[in-house]
């Protein structure tokens, strides 16, 4: 990814590179902005306590809502925005998140290698029975990538090693589903509230926005069409919103404002690093509108 995007810098024109920053002017309205490329490659750290104190997962201590945020690669994309709240509203923020690792209890990627869902399960089973008890947190947040868009459907593999994908109506599906259910209803046992963050919408199967960018493209060139209506997995998280111990949120509009178009820069910044996942200065510029959505729907509420 790094070498691809860099060697499409190299070649794209306009391009800058002051005190070790490459950057690029992009026209955007008949306008140019210099926008970060490298910043866009970035990740934020992900925090591990496997085998060690259940503290070590915790990245902001403070003394309010004690938050977990878990999930696959989409839990650690989304750690900008929750430690920007974190800072702001005094929470303790904790993140048990991996990888090609989803927070349904037993499910893992099938197009994971073996040795990866092996992982995977130990850390499932870690953060279920030991790290999220311990914790004792006031709310956890869920999220993971999508499961059933129709231009990407990954391989799960359920508990028992069964592989398949959850397309419409299979009994596999069937099989995810009551899984998600069983995992939301350990969690609301454990934790005061639970909140189910929606995948955001992909972009279609053969794009890349940086790639496209970093050709020397226009924002407007890199636009790409998404669909605008909820999976049935999304329609099954929003089923199990009772706004009293289960929420489901969508942010769709807060990536792509217009949808079903979606441009790939925003405020300046790049949205996304690939197809699925947010830049971290993006994510981080989402914090505020996050904490809104939250206190909209009451989950910031005390008992």
């Amino acid at each position: 990814m790094t070498i691809s995007a860099v060697g499409g810098l190299i070649l794209a024109p306009a391009i800058l590179e002051t005190d070790g920053v490459v950057s690029a002017r992009v026209g955007a309205g008949g306008k140019f902005q210099k926008i970060d490329f490298l910043a866009a490659l970035a990740r934020a750290d992900l925090p591990d306590c496997l085998g060690k104190p259940v503290e070590d997962c915790t990245v902001v201590s403070g003394k309010g809502l004690r938050v977990v945020l878990m999930g696959d690669s989409h839990a650690r994309m989304w750690i900008p925005a929750f430690k920007a709240i974190a800072k702001d509203e005094g929470w303790k923020l904790s993140v048990t998140a991996l990888n090609e690792c989803p927070w349904q209890r037993g499910l893992r990627y099938g197009q994971s290698n073996e040795g990866i869902r092996e992982n995977c399960l130990r850390h499932q089973e870690d953060w279920y029975s030991r790290v999220v008890p311990q914790l004792k947190p006031d709310i956890v947040i869920l999220t993971h990538q999508a499961f059933d868009e129709p231009a990407y459907r990954p391989m799960l593999v359920l508990p028992n090693g069964r592989f398949g994908r959850s397309s419409a109506f299979s009994p596999f599906r069937a099989k995810v589903l009551a899984l998600t259910e069983s995992s939301v209803r350990t969690l609301e046992a454990v934790a005061g509230k639970v909140v189910i963050l929606e995948p955001i919408v992909r972009t279609p199967s053969d794009f890349d926005p940086l790639d496209c960018l970093s050709s020397g493209k226009s924002v407007k060139e890199c636009a790409y069409r998404m669909k605008d209506t909820p999976t049935r997995q999304e329609l099954f998280y929003r089923s199990l919103d009772d706004h009293r111990r289960v929420w489901d949120l969508d942010f769709d509009r807060l990536v792509c404002p217009h949808l079903p178009v979606c441009e790939p820069v925003l405020g300046g910044m790049i949205v996304k690093r690939d197809g699925s996942h947010l830049t971290v200065n993006f994510a981080r510029s989402l914090a505020p509108a996050i904490a809104a959505a939250f206190r909209k729907a009451g989950i910031l509420e005390t008992p």
